[in-house]
């Protein structure tokens, strides 16, 4: 059984990679958007400012999280949409406590990534 709920997500790398043939395939870092943290997750408070800037409802928490990602790959991503509803921005600040606290994790060994490319396909 998939779970097919949409969910919030901050697009944190996006890598295009050209082959030999002249194709194009974009690498997909993912981060979960939530208004709660679950029991092991690391994530960063998304401040009222930077909620008002991305769009993010400001009557509920809103947390980063960064102790796991979502690996994807356009153009065959069944789970992100690039012509989808951007709902706004995180500043460059933010954005840079957002680098900064995956760096430290991956470096630690505690950034776990869910390969969202193997994953079943929703038809």
């Amino acid at each position: 059984m998939t779970d097919s709920k949409d969910r919030t997500t901050c697009l944190a790398i996006r890598r295009d990679v050209v082959a030999v043939d002249g194709s194009t395939t974009t690498h997909l870092m993912l981060l979960g958007i939530t208004d709660q943290i679950w029991a092991g997750q690391q994530a960063l408070r998304v401040p009222e400012s930077e909620k008002r800037r991305s769009g993010l409802n400001p009557k509920r928490p809103a947390f980063v999280v960064v102790s796991e990602y979502n690996y994807d790959v356009l153009p065959h991503s069944w789970h992100y949409a690039p012509g989808s509803k951007t709902y706004g921005v995180f500043s460059p600040r933010f954005c840079s406590e957002i680098v900064m606290a995956l760096k430290t994790l991956a470096t630690a060994g505690g950034l776990a990534k869910i390969d969202r490319t193997q994953a079943e396909r929703q038809p």
